[in-house]
């Protein structure tokens, strides 16, 4: 009783979706008869809307004389409920055929409040049904009236046909004569030329059929669309054409042909008829000449007394045989299955007023269907003595009623799958579509895949058991799409639909399956996903092999449609944003040159004065010095970082010892990471490497920022450091250039990346922080490529992160304090500063007379000029960028032009073109602002080194 009361609940739960969406109508009456709901598709069918509801039913969707009322009132009254056909009128005026079934619905005090009723629309079924009966009608009444019989045909032929006229032409001597028309005014012309017209073309060509759009301007028939004809013809002799004029409606080719081969039989009858004598042979040569088995069987005993000759074709017995056999033979010819309703229709009141069909075994064994009509023969005193019969083969025509069935579920199949794309957002098509075809075939497990650009398999929509029980994630490899030899892989390479009826070699951790078909889905010649299902108990069969591959083809070129749309909306939105991040970067790039370079100036004097200090003291001042100049270097990145941003910058590259300055910086910025426990690897002999110092240590900054970040929440935070050499050969397969590299690697146990999120992680802006600015992660791609290196994000959603940067390395070591300490032996020189800033000008002076050199001071070009002019300068100090001045690249061709010899050192805290290509502008060396005691005392070693 729990499972049962489980089952209810979950009906219940989901029963408004059962209705709301069903392909049936649904309609829901009070007893008054008023509508209390009506479902999508009733509102579809009829075209009305929501404002329906309330309204009594009875008055706006029946016909009085079909007495619904009657139904409905039995109904609400407890009476037995019942299912019933009647007609609903639409909004346009139209009328539906409806198979109802209808429910009364209690209360919990077992009263009626409502009725439910569901619906079919068979309008189509009823529609087939009435034309067969037509053809039916006009074949048994055929005669030896030659006029009579094509009037009779070719009105059932108009009448079924919907056309706005029919004609029955002869083609003679070149001119088209009709014989028979129907549906033009009498005045219309009776006989002219042919030449031209689709009649004389049908004609001359000898086809089966022509169809043919007509210009307005042409056609005889006024309105007429469309040209539709049949050749007339049997045995290779033809008659005649029946010509059809339609506005545009449906064209019943099966059912015209028909006609016409009656029509066919009727022209062959009235031309031997013609040929014989009347009086003698009239009615015996009519029954000889039938399209249908005739024979006269005497009661009560069932002796034969005539068969035609279309009764051996129809039993493969000859007459003789008939004749002996007598009745006896008529029973044993009927299908066993289908004996009882011989016997039934033999004793009921239809015997004369209704025809039978059952299966017939010929002598060969062969089975066909067929149709038998009886008729009476009375003796003068009325009294019943024999039966006629008129037994025709409609096998063939059973078999268009079954494909007209197979084509009815066809039409309404892929009307589904056009209702899910027209009433359902992009999104929501894919989900529909599975669900449908689960539906459809039984299957318990599917997926729909589209390979994206790169030819990854990206699973857009899967049932839950294939995304849990075979692990199977949202995007597969092209790699391993490849070289998988499982089914939907096969489909994708082959471009053919494959089929397992039969236990599979399921890989490990997957779902094992018996049966399973995988379709492809393509568009022209381009493969470009997959539809799998699997799990159906008895397998799949032809007829679903057909069925699921009518709705792959029918659905083929419009989801192709939305993936392409989809992704051109992807790109659209890229090139906006990236448009708009332009103009935002330009923006900022210009701000932030401006702000580098004031904050550089100020910088300078805090490290230069600070790291002079630190040359002074010792013990723990010393110490408290020298964390003041490692905060100060830290304050150096961020304004790298500003630096970065300036419109065309370029990295001063210096040769650095990377194993200190790698151990300096991390060490460094792993303080202000928290608790998170830092782990720090950096393998023995380290190649050197080429760098900005300022941009790499912001780089490793934010990277250490982006990972403490993301370990948030996590209960044993960890960040996993590691450095290497790294040689990148020929054999190699990635996209980096050969040679060797400084690999770092970043790795987190936090909360990793998606799919989606890894795609953009480099791009400006993006970022999945409420209080992020987005730059962080692009100011560091930039850096590491316009250090020629690489940097790549390798990370998996809920497991974690690695950031890997591969920075050139030299080939040569570089040991740095080895390198200050060989510089030359001590010289005093003479020493020119130029800069505007008066505090930077102090602070270098200070160091400059520390290292026991004269200097010189300059806050304006021509004052250097005249410096140089009048005294000994060695070495001169430019800043690039003068307030009202011009700039250091001017001034340096000047001060090269009074004394060649001078040797020139660039300083700058911002520049357009930034200082890495100082040389090509004629300095001899740069030092980027801020610096220290150590950087002048490089430079000034590098001029006594050179000397």
């Amino acid at each position: 009783m729990e499972l049962e009361k489980r089952h209810i609940d979950l009906i219940n739960l989901n029963q408004k979706d059962f209705f709301d969406n069903g392909s049936f109508i649904c309609v829901i009456l009070n007893t008054n008869g008023e509508i209390s709901y009506v479902n999508r598709a009733f509102l579809d069918l009829t075209g009305y809307d929501e404002f329906v509801k309330g309204k009594k039913f009875l008055e706006l969707f029946t016909l009085a004389e079909e007495k619904v009322d009657i139904l409905f009132n039995e109904i609400i009254s407890g009476k037995e409920e019942k299912t019933d056909i009647n007609h609903i009128l639409c909004r346009n005026g139209d009328k539906k055929l409806i198979l109802w079934h209808n429910h009364s619905l209690k209360n919990e005090k077992g009263e009626i409040e409502y009725v439910l009723s569901i619906g079919d629309d068979i309008t189509f079924r009823s529609e087939y049904q009435h034309d067969i009966r037509r053809i039916n009608e006009a074949f048994l009444s055929l005669s030896r009236d030659y006029e009579k019989n094509l009037k009779n045909l070719l009105n059932t032929a108009y009448e079924i046909s919907g056309a706005l006229a029919c004609f029955y032409n002869a083609i003679e001597n070149g001119k088209i004569k009709t014989i028979f028309s129907i549906g033009v005014p009498a005045s219309f012309p009776k006989d002219f030329e042919a030449e031209g017209t689709p009649c004389k073309k049908l004609y001359d060509s000898n086809l089966d059929e022509l169809e043919q759009d007509l210009n307005q301007n042409e056609t005889l028939i006024e309105g007429a669309g469309k040209y539709y004809g049949i050749l007339v013809k049997k045995d290779g002799v033809k008659f005649g054409v029946l010509c059809f004029f339609f506005k545009d409606e449906r064209i019943k080719k099966e059912r015209l042909h028909i006609l016409s081969k009656a029509v066919a039989i009727v022209e062959e009858n009235h031309r031997l008829i013609r040929s014989l004598d009347f009086e003698k042979n009239r009615y015996k040569d009519f029954f000889e000449r039938m399209p249908f088995g005739v024979y006269v069987m005497s009661l009560p005993s069932k002796k034969i007394e005539y068969v035609n000759d279309m009764a051996y074709d129809l039993t493969g017995y000859t007459k003789q045989e008939l004749y002996e056999a007598g009745g006896e033979v008529i029973e044993r010819l009927v299908h066993e299955e289908d004996r009882p309703k011989l016997y039934d229709f033999l004793k009921s009141g239809d015997l004369f007023k209704a025809s039978l069909r059952l299966r017939w075994i010929k002598k060969d064994g062969t089975v066909i269907w067929t149709e038998r009509t009886f008729s009476p023969i009375y003796d003068e005193n009325n009294k019943l003595t024999a039966v006629q019969a008129a037994v025709r083969d409609i096998t063939a025509e059973t078999k268009y009623n079954e494909d007209i069935n197979s084509y009815t579920k066809a039409i309404l199949i892929t009307s589904q799958v056009d209702a899910i794309f027209i009433k359902n957002k992009s999104e929501d098509v894919f989900p529909k579509l599975l669900d449908m075809l689960l539906s459809l075939t039984y299957s318990k497990y599917g997926f729909l895949g589209f390979l994206d650009e790169n030819q990854n398999l990206v699973a857009r929509v899967m049932t839950e058991n294939v995304y849990g029980d075979c692990n199977l994630g949202d995007s597969i490899v092209h790699s391993m799409v490849k070289n998988s030899s499982s089914l939907w892989a096969k489909s994708l390479k082959e471009g053919k639909i494959n089929i397992l009826n039969g236990p599979g070699n399921a890989p490990a951790g997957h779902i094992k399956i018996d049966s399973a078909v995988s379709i492809p889905l393509s568009y022209g010649s381009i493969v470009y996903g997959v539809i799998l299902l699997a799990g159906k108990k008895e397998g799949y069969s032809d007829k679903d092999i057909s069925l699921i591959s009518k709705i792959a083809s029918h659905m083929a070129d419009r989801v192709y449609t939305i993936l392409e749309n989809q992704k051109l909306k992807e790109k659209e939105e890229k090139i906006r944003q990236d448009m708009t991040n332009a103009m935002r970067l330009e923006s900022l790039g210009t701000l932030a040159g401006g702000i580098g370079h004031d904050f550089n100036n100020l910088l300078s004097a805090v490290t230069a004065n600070l790291s002079l200090l630190a040359e002074r003291v010792s013990g723990e001042n010393r110490d408290i010095v020298e964390d003041s100049i490692k905060a100060a270097d830290s304050a150096k990145s961020l304004a790298s970082q500003l630096m970065f941003l300036a419109k065309g910058y370029k990295p001063l590259r210096q040769k650095t010892d990377s194993t200190k300055f790698l151990r300096d910086t991390f060490n460094f910025l792993s303080r202000g990471i928290g608790s998170v426990k830092t782990k720090i690897e950096i393998d023995e002999n380290l190649s050197a490497f080429e760098i900005d110092r300022g941009q790499i240590t912001q780089v490793i900054s934010n990277m250490l920022i982006n990972a403490s970040q993301a370990l948030a929440g996590v209960s044993n935070p960890r960040i996993d450091i590691k450095v290497q050499n790294y040689i990148v050969s020929a054999q190699d397969k990635s996209n980096m250039t050969r040679g060797n590299y400084v690999k770092i690697s970043i790795r987190d146990n936090g909360c990793g990346i998606d799919s989606e999120n890894i795609k953009r992680i480099f791009d400006p802006y993006f970022t999945t922080k409420k209080t992020g600015s987005g730059l962080g992660l692009y100011i560091a791609y930039g850096v590491i490529v316009k250090h020629s290196g690489y940097i790549e994000v390798k990370s998996e959603k809920g497991k974690g992160s690695e950031f890997i940067i591969y920075i050139p390395a030299l080939s040569e070591t570089f040991n740095e304090a080895k390198e200050t300490a060989q510089s030359a032996s001590f010289r005093k020189l003479n020493i020119l500063i130029l800069d505007d800033e008066e505090i930077v000008l102090k602070s270098l002076s200070r160091i400059i007379k520390s290292l026991g050199h004269d200097c010189f001071i300059a806050k304006k070009s021509y004052e250097a000029e005249t410096i140089v002019s009048n005294d000994k300068v060695d070495i001169a100090f430019v800043d690039l960028t003068l307030k009202g001045d011009i700039d250091g690249y001017a001034v340096n061709a000047k001060l090269k032009q009074i004394k060649p010899e001078i040797y020139t050192i660039v300083s700058s805290g911002y520049s357009e073109q930034g200082l890495g290509d100082y040389m090509s502008k004629g300095f001899d060396a740069a030092m980027p602002k801020p610096y220290k005691f150590e950087d002048v005392k490089r430079m000034i070693s590098g001029y006594l080194d050179r000397k």
